[in-house]
């Protein structure tokens, strides 16, 4: 039988978390020179690669 509210507290946590990883991906993108979607847009398979590696990490951190 599902329980109601351990369903509503994994889609919170996992709103939650998209929330946080959006967040420190937008921070991330702050220090670093360059705007991560114009790059990724001209094609630049390295910043697209540590945009990747980035989500990865965080959620990584999130998980945990």
């Amino acid at each position: 039988m599902i329980y109601i509210p351990d369903v509503l507290l994994t889609i919170f946590y996992a709103c939650f978390g998209v929330i946080l990883m959006l967040t420190a991906n937008t921070v991330i993108d702050f220090f670093v020179p360059g705007k991560f979607s114009e790059e990724i847009k001209r094609g630049n398979c390295a910043v697209a690669w540590l945009s990747a590696g980035s989500f990865i990490g965080i959620g990584e951190i999130l998980r945990a």
